[in-house]
C-alpha cells in the first residue's frame, strides 16, 4: 500500500493538461455566451407567438372574443420581445461586449 503512494506522489501532472479553468480565465465570456443564447431562444419564441396569433387573427372571422385575445397575444409577445432584446443589451453592456 505503501507503494503505491509512492507511486502516486512522483506524478508529474500539468493543470493545463486537465483543462481545468484556471482563475485568471474570465468567467464573463462564458455566463454571456450562456445568457446571449438563452435570450435568442427567447426572442424566437416571442416571434412564433407573435405569428401564431396574428394567424388566429386572421381566422377570427370578425369575433370581438377571438380578436381581443389575438391582439393581447401579439401585444404581451412584442412586450416579451422588447424586454428579451432590453436585456440583452443591458448584458452585452455589463460584459463588456458591446
Amino acid at each position: 500500500m505503501i507503494q503505491i503512494a509512492n507511486i502516486f506522489s512522483q506524478i508529474d501532472v500539468d493543470p493545463a493538461d486537465l483543462h481545468i479553468p484556471q482563475p485568471d480565465e474570465p468567467i464573463n465570456a462564458s455566463l454571456a455566451n450562456i445568457i446571449g443564447m438563452t435570450m435568442a431562444i427567447f426572442a424566437a419564441v416571442a416571434v412564433i407567438v407573435i405569428i401564431y396569433a396574428g394567424i388566429q387573427f386572421m381566422l377570427s372571422q370578425g369575433d370581438p372574443a377571438k380578436t381581443t385575445t389575438a391582439r393581447n397575444t401579439i401585444i404581451y409577445a412584442a412586450i416579451g420581445l422588447a424586454i428579451t432584446a432590453l436585456a440583452f443589451t443591458i448584458v452585452s453592456f455589463v460584459t463588456g461586449k458591446f
